[in-house]
């Protein structure tokens, strides 16, 4: 046995005794060894040793000298803190970084109490810091003090905090400096105001809403709310009591025993806390003694986890809604006739009580199901009843539902006095057609015992059937106390034994509208089947509580996607609390970078194809501080659905209630079943042109006589045919069903000719059934693509199952069900067609009379001649008319009228003159008849949860005949826009490009970041509804003013002036009123006249600065060039010097604009940017213009805009944004064709913006192109192993054997290439002048040398010389505008690519010498010193110069063609040069199939799996062909030497007439090639269709176990041709020949 070492014995070793010098073990000598070396040690990590005075002493006294160090070492240290709970470090470090940068503010550290340390560079900015103040961060106020040695262990107690609060409601007799500081002096010691406060008592106008003020509040125990002011009379009547309402922006905390801030009493060292439990537990006895009582012992639960628990089942109900327990609702909102479904949330901390006895606990919930509890004692004592398993209902669910019996509806709505009786009364009247779901969660709350109440006061407001509890927290042995309590009669079920410690869910519903039957029960979710009463088809629910933790939500996503399968199609609905967010705007505060949960999120939303349904309310469900304070914003609770529930419920509309006090909001899901209004107003199908009667329908009803106006015979023509093609429409039926129908049909013929194959009759009528199959699918495509509003899906396949997905989500999407109306009133059902008409009929229908449209006649710039005045008015021709009709999409919505502009098209030659003759009657009479411009306004909503009434934005439909009108005036217009706008403005004018303002705004913002330079600003103005606002008046005056002829101003005059509205609210035409003011969006010249509106401005701050003289500052670097603001359409952006006096005149530039326009800036939305500007400056610049302040990045024109470069972080809501539209589950249903489509012309363009302004770094054009693969080759799953060819083959040209999807990095350079062109041309933008005027200074860009005070964008322009310069060259003309030095004017380029400089210095030139100047001084000869030097010369002649001519910059190919810079050019060549194939037009022609295209693109480049191209690590297998098992299949076996495919291809060759080719691989390419004749489509089509099937039987032998002889594949290849052939014939009669 070892020896026993008493630990506090002398004999004890100490580890630095064991370890000697001398211990072999060590194998150390002498002197080598230390406790520091053997551990590895050394250095300054040695420490000393200082005896204390004893072992057991545990006070430390520090010598006064080493105070002194510290206090030399940190004399430029600071320290603070927060009163109350810590803000995140990260926050703080940044907030002082931006605040206390400028004193000289380096590094910030922690300690464990909370305590911050702030590092500076000297004492003086210490110094600074105090005098300033505190700091707020998040509304919180940040205590800094200069440290020492005996400070920053620990917060200070505090009585007095300073608090920024808002005074309501005072009055204008106490509004002023003395009036607010008697008011804020009963909160504590008033130190200051915000700016403007101040403004408005100093100008006595202004904000008189509240003032806001910051005070030293005292710790009186509970904050004021309220103050009482008292007003006396100048008339010597009574005084009168004014209330000021008080808020608070932040709240410390607070303890109301001993009166200080920083903590509750509840964690009050010095208050005494008595113990409830034990107070409950003591008795006192007549003596005055106490007898305290101990808690009796009781045995726990037997059930354990072997013993299987019973189910709680209740009954059922259908509205579904979140919902709140601790907050009353307005009972307002109407009752639905129908039951309801709830889930509802109970808080962390709050316990569902009866009486006095608590019935949750404060942790998770045991998931232990009850069974069949139902509250009435009746049905308790007679036990459940039998299941009966319903022969519909799936096999996985039959065994544990029961089955439903169908109740007849009954019809009434309960008028009850008593809200709470709808629970307990057996009277209560229901519909039966309609449905609310409620879910809801509980949250934190500090109400108690609000939990059962809430949740009835819930469901008697707002009429729930079913209601939905998440987080719970109720044990298995409480819950029928706590449902009895809560849901009284209701039937109900949890998910508690599937818990842990309480049930997370429960689900109860009003059985006498619903039946329930649970489907499945889960820890995170509880599937149910959901019958309203009355309803033929249930639909299924899925009420989610989330995990807390990404690894244990997991199983959620994963049993979703397992219902999904379940659902097979079924309407579904999923709701609850998520605990993720889906989206990165989902989030306010904290970090909202998109993380693992999102996607993991997204990716499941997407597989199991649910979305939002239009939701309304609450945007943000929960809040991380539900009592107050700046906490975290979330959205986590959702409501999804999919395609089936929006069909089957087409007004399901969601609405999350007002939080309360709870963190979560409830939902309410509200629908009813097919209650929604079918209007039966025309619309023009364009499928219906394909008829054959339609010609001969729109013939006859076009001669029926009309009088009147041409205009009006027209109309009146247009009125007679609706019926008439209404009726031809509906023979068509439902285009869907007609589909299904003949496909069965066709297959039944199929059969039958199978079995009697020499049958004419059957071969003849499958002939016709073959073309009327083809005919109604082509129906049913365009059907569906005109109401999907897809434009960029024009070829490929039919992809009309993902025009459906469009149609439907779109219908669900546009629904609205319920709004908010300006007084914010909550509005539903048949009021909210009214609300929105009242709405905009105040904005588009009232004129603002204080508006004065004239504007002096002396402001106007460039003026039109007469000749170009008169040249606008020249008569119209039928050939505009025409262009004007023909150039209006197919698909886009009509007008009021229901007519598309492919009826006009299609029967032009019947309607085309009387169309032509009424618009020419307008451009003669200038009479335009009013019911042509009636205008219909469709509602887009601008936000994810729109419920106001200004969260919709208006959109115009206008007539076909009134788009052709307006679109020639805007056509005679746009040529001369750019003469006329300054150019600040780019939106909507030939030759300006979007990507002038980005390039020059991030010019001008450059070197914001940094606190260095002259103080400046930039202004982001939002005009408040700019088209809707902008007079009528102030648009004829602009263009009288600007020259426009009287007559062109007759036009526009008679355009406004005749419109008027209808609304289109959920499919039905509401209301009716005329315009008065404010351009229509969706008006072909709307576009025009708002860039000629916004250059009204312009003019305004001209005059004011002009007035203001030398008072106005111009922004740093812009008064050369006179730059003061930006313009493109509504987005303004203005920059000034950062003084007051400049702000001052831009005020007053916006007042005047006002006035004459009726436009004004929105406050809300505008933002200012400062650089260098001071603080004091700043709040007055703040009072004078109440914008927002704010900081960079910022989204502007579609692309961030940064000071500084931008990080690999910032480009991620681009990547965001390529995944959210490769993911979206509609997009499954596209062919390979679509996804092809997908990419080129939409995926592609969604960085066109980013790509024509920034390089993108290499590591997001490698994660944008990841995505593209995946998505073409797997549908957006891992691409591994799936792809066929590599993707630089994939990104050639068709022409040369790829797909002619664009590499983006290649793509990036070429976009960014035509920046230097415009340097280069000296194209006329300001960005082009601000280039040369402040970095080029006369140079040349080719010679340029960057420096650090560039901007980063100009930067990385100059980093593309090197792969663009030899593309530039000169043609010469008068040579006066050529650098000889560094311009490219030869053919063997730019001479210092030839000659060293010192030889051409030689000569007298300098580098910005002119071929002019180097011409004249050579003569006809070139220097001999240059000769020396470069004998090349000798072949170049000195070129003869043309005084008449000026220079030009072309671009030059590499094959030394000469033309002008374009993106595309620039493209292929920076691709370099590659080998055209002949095959590849062989293979994609118009009218293919592109699949069997796709997979013979791919045997053309011998891809194809095939046998001999596996690769095996040793010894091959004996693989065997497939289809005749003689020898491994490879791309010319199994095509043509196999004898399976060579009996097909002797039969298709036969049927094609294709001859005189072998069959071998390179033969059949050829033939593609060659091939001739009336009969080369088919031939091409046969072709591929026999690769495509031959392919497709090797892999159903090979993979799928399954066997067709030849006769059948030949079958497939004919039936596929032959229906291909009659879709061309249908898409283009002439297609075939």
């Amino acid at each position: 046995m070892a020896e026993q070492v008493d630990p506090g014995g002398t004999s004890r070793v100490s580890v630095f005794e064991r370890l000697t010098p001398t211990d072999p073990r060590l194998k150390l000598t002498p002197g080598e060894c230390s406790y520091a070396a053997a551990v590895g040690g050394g250095g300054s990590n040695v420490l000393n040793f200082y005896p204390p005075v004893s072992k057991a002493d545990v006070r430390v006294a520090l010598p006064l000298d080493l105070a002194k160090k510290a206090v030399l070492k940190y004399n430029s240290t600071m320290y603070g803190y927060f009163l109350g709970p810590r803000v995140p470090f990260s926050v703080v470090k940044q907030a002082v970084t931006r605040a206390w940068g400028k004193y000289g503010f380096t590094d910030i550290m922690m300690n464990a109490s909370g305590v911050y340390f702030f590092k500076f560079n000297d004492e003086g900015g210490c110094t600074h810091v105090v005098e300033q103040g505190p700091l707020f961060i998040r509304d919180a106020p940040l205590f800094a003090f200069k440290w020492d040695p005996s400070k920053g262990l620990s917060k200070p107690v505090h009585s007095m905090c300073p608090l920024w609060v808002k005074l309501h409601n005072i009055p204008l007799v106490a509004f002023n400096v003395e009036g607010i500081g008697r008011i804020a002096s009963t909160l504590g010691i008033p130190k200051q105001m915000d700016a403007a406060t101040a403004s408005m008592c100093d100008r006595a106008w202004g904000r008189p809403g509240f003032a806001k003020v910051l005070v030293d509040t005292w710790a009186v125990g509970e904050l004021k709310r309220e103050i009482d002011v008292v007003i006396p009379s100048v008339n010597g009547e009574a005084d009168t009591v004014a209330k000021v309402r008080v808020e608070y922006i932040w709240e410390p905390i607070q303890c109301n025993h001993c009166l200080v801030f920083g903590h509750k009493r509840s964690g009050c060292a010095k208050a005494v806390v008595v113990d409830s439990k034990k107070k409950n537990n003591q008795e006192v006895d007549s003596e005055g003694f106490t007898t305290v009582t101990r808690k009796q012992w009781k045995p726990k639960s037997t059930n354990t986890s072997d013993t299987p628990k019973p189910v709680d089942v209740g009954t059922s109900v259908v509205d579904t809604s979140v919902v709140d327990l601790d907050k009353n609702e307005d009972a307002s909102a109407e009752t639905e006739s129908s039951g309801a479904v709830v889930v509802n949330r109970l808080d962390k901390e709050e316990t569902l009580q009866k009486g006095d006895k608590d019935v949750a606990i404060d942790k998770p919930i045991v998931k232990e199901p009850h069974s069949g509890v139902n509250n009435n004692k009746n049905d308790q004592e007679k036990g459940a009843k039998d299941p009966v398993v319903d022969p519909n209902i799936p096999p996985l669910i039959s065994t544990v539902v029961d089955a439903m019996a169908q109740k007849p509806p009954i019809k009434g709505i309960l008028k009850n006095p008593n809200r709470f009786a709808v629970l307990n009364s057996d009277e209560r009247i229901v519909g039966g057609m309609a449905g609310k779901l409620c879910s809801a969660g509980t949250g934190n709350t500090s109400q108690r015992n609000r939990g059962p109440e809430g949740v009835r006061d819930l469901i008697a407001t707002h009429g729930v059937s079913v209601c939905a509890i998440v987080e719970s927290k109720v044990l298995h042995d409480k819950l029928p106390s706590v449902c009895e309590l809560a849901f009284r009669n209701w039937s109900w079920v949890s998910n508690v034994a599937c818990c842990d410690s309480g049930a997370r869910i429960i689900v109860a519903w009003d059985m006498r509208t619903v039946d329930i039957m649970l489907v499945d029960s889960h820890s995170q979710y509880i599937h149910c089947l959901i019958r309203p009463k009355g309803l033929d088809e249930p639909f299924y629910a899925t009420f989610v509580y989330g995990a807390n933790t990404t690894v244990a939500r997991r199983e959620l996503w994963s049993g979703l996607r397992k219902a999904q399968v379940l659902m097979n199609k079924q309407p579904w609905v999923v709701m609850g609390d998520f605990n993720a967010m889906l989206f990165q705007h989902d989030g306010f505060g904290g970090s909202s970078r998109r993380s693992l949960d999102m996607e993991e999120f997204f990716l499941c939303i997407e597989d199991v194809e649910l979305f939002d349904v239009s939701y309304s309310g609450i945007q943000y469900t929960w809040c991380q501080k539900p009592l107050g304070g700046d906490g975290v914003l979330r959205k986590l609770d959702r409501i999804l659905c999919n395609v089936e529930f929006t069909t089957m419920f087409r007004d399901a509309s969601v609405r999350f209630l007002p939080r309360g006090v709870s963190d979560h909001s409830p939902g309410l899901i509200s629908f009813g079943a097919d209650i929604r209004k079918v209007v039966s107003g025309f619309r023009f199908d364009n499928f219906v042109v394909d008829h054959p009667n339609y010609k001969n329908v729109v013939g006859q009803m076009w001669q029926v006589p009309a009088f009147g106006s041409f205009m009006h015979q027209l109309m009146c023509r247009l009125k007679a045919l609706k019926k008439p093609l209404r009726q031809l429409r509906t023979r068509y039926g439902d285009v869907s069903k007609r589909v299904v129908s003949l496909k069965v049909e066709l297959d039944a013929i199929q059969t039958a000719l199978d079995l009697d194959p020499g049958n004419k009759d059957l071969q003849e009528d499958l002939a016709h059934l073959f073309l009327a199959y083809q005919q109604a699918s082509a129906d049913e495509e365009c059907f569906f693509r005109q109401r999907a509003k897809v434009h960029w899906l024009k070829e490929g396949d039919m992809n009309t199952k993902y025009f459906h997905k469009c149609v439907k989500e779109k219908r669900g999407r546009s629904f609205i069900h319920s709004v908010i109306d300006q007084n914010g009133n909550f509005i539903l059902g048949d009021g909210v067609g009214t609300t929105f008409l009242h709405h905009f009929e105040n904005i588009l229908g009232t004129r603002d009379v204080s508006v004065n449209g004239s504007i002096p006649s002396s402001l106007y710039g460039p003026k039109l001649t007469l000749t170009e005045a008169n040249y606008i008015i020249r008569p119209i021709t039928d050939e505009e008319i025409r262009d004007a009709i023909f150039g209006i999409g197919n698909d886009k919505a009509p007008g009021s009228d229901g007519f598309t502009s492919k009826f006009f098209k299609s029967a032009w030659d019947i309607v085309g003159e009387d169309v032509m003759i009424a618009v020419h009657n307008f451009f003669y009479s200038g009479r335009l008849l009013k019911e042509v411009n009636h205008t219909l306004i469709c509602l887009i909503p601008k936000c994810p949860n729109a419920s106001k009434v200004g969260d919709y934005r208006p959109i115009s439909c206008c007539s076909v005949i009134y788009k052709c009108i307006s679109k020639i005036v805007s056509e005679r217009i746009k040529p001369f826009l750019d003469q006329l706008v300054s150019r600040s403005q780019s939106a909507f004018i030939p030759g300006r490009r979007i990507s002038d303002n980005i390039l020059l705004a991030h010019e001008l913002v450059s070197g914001y970041q940094k606190q260095t330079g002259p103080p400046r600003c930039a202004f982001k103005i939002d005009i408040r509804k700019a088209y809707d606002t902008v007079d009528w008046t102030y648009i004829l005056s602009l263009l009288s003013g600007f020259g426009f002829h009287p007559v062109l101003v007759a036009w526009i005059k008679e355009m406004l002036h005749t419109s008027s509205f209808s609304l289109a609210i959920n499919g039905e035409s509401v209301g009716f009123f005329k315009g008065a003011r404010g351009l229509r969006q969706g008006d072909p010249i709307s576009p025009y006249l708002f860039t000629l509106v916004m250059e009204g401005f312009n003019m305004a701050l001209k005059q004011c600065i002009q007035q203001a003289n030398s008072s106005f500052g111009y922004h740093a670097g812009c008064e050369p060039l006179e730059i003061s603001h930006l313009c493109f359409a509504d987005d303004l952006f203005v920059f000034t010097r950062g003084d007051v006096a400049s702000v001052d005149v831009l005020k007053r530039a916006l007042d005047l604009f006002r006035g004459w326009s009726g436009m004004a800036p929105s406050l809300e939305k505008s933002e200012v940017f400062f650089a260098n500007v001071p603080e004091s400056t700043r709040l007055a610049i703040l009072g004078i213009l109440p914008f927002n302040a704010g900081t960079f990045p910022i989204r502007y024109l579609g692309v961030p805009l940064s000071p500084s470069r931008l990080r690999v972080s910032d480009y991620q809501v681009l990547v965001d944004k390529v995944t959210k539209r490769i993911h979206n589950w509609k997009t499954k249903a596209l062919s390979f064709a679509g996804r092809k489509l997908l990419i080129s012309s939409v995926l592609q363009s969604l960085q066109l913006y980013w790509m024509s302004v920034f390089l993108l770094p290499s590591g997001v054009i490698h994660e944008l192109e990841a995505l593209f693969r995946k998505f073409l080759w797997a549908q957006g799953e891992s691409a591994q192993g799936k792809c066929k060819l590599s993707w630089d083959v994939v990104c050639q040209p068709i022409d040369k054997g790829g797909l002619g999807i664009r590499r983006l990095a290649t793509w990036n350079r070429a976009m960014i290439a035509k920046h230097l062109w415009d340097i280069t041309s000296d194209r006329q933008t300001l960005w082009v002048r601000w280039i040369k005027w402040h970095y080029l200074h006369g140079g040349s860009v080719w010679t340029a040398v960057p420096r650090p005070s560039w901007s980063w964008i100009f930067r990385n322009l100059l980093e593309l010389r090197p792969l663009s310069r030899r593309f530039f060259f000169h043609r010469l003309g008068n040579g006066d505008h050529t650098c000889a030095w560094t311009d490219s004017w030869m053919e063997c380029g730019a001479l210092s690519n030839l000659l060293p400089y010192r030889r051409f210095s030689n000569m007298g030139f300098t580098t910005s010498s002119t071929v002019k100047e180097v011409v004249t001084a050579c003569g006809h000869s070139w220097p001999t010193s240059w000769i020396q030097v470069c004998p090349d010369l000798l072949n170049y002649q000195v070129p003869l110069l043309d005084d008449a001519q000026p220079d030009e910059v072309c671009w030059r190919s590499t094959n030394g063609v000469l033309g002008t810079f374009s993106v595309k050019e620039a493209y292929n060549e920076f691709c370099g040069n590659q080998m055209i194939v002949e095959w590849a037009k062989e293979v994609w022609f118009k009218g293919c199939i592109p699949k069997h295209a796709f997979c013979v693109w791919i045997a053309c480049h011998k891809r194809l799996p095939t046998q001999d191209r596996l690769y095996w690590k040793h010894d091959p297998p004996d693989l065997k062909c497939p289809l005749c098992k003689v020898s491994m299949d490879s791309h010319n076996h199994l095509f043509f030497s196999c004898m399976f495919a060579l009996e097909v291809w002797r039969t298709i060759k036969r049927d094609t007439c294709l001859f005189g080719f072998e069959e071998r691989w390179d033969d059949i390419r050829d033939a593609l090639i060659h091939g001739h004749g009336p009969k080369k489509k088919e031939q091409r089509l046969a072709l591929q269709a026999t690769v495509y099937c031959i392919w497709r039987e090797r892999n159903r032998r090979l993979f799928g176990n399954r066997t067709h002889d030849v006769p059948f594949v030949i079958r497939e290849i004919r039936e596929v041709v032959l229906r291909r052939m009659a879709w061309m014939t249908f898409e283009d009669p002439d297609s075939t020949n």
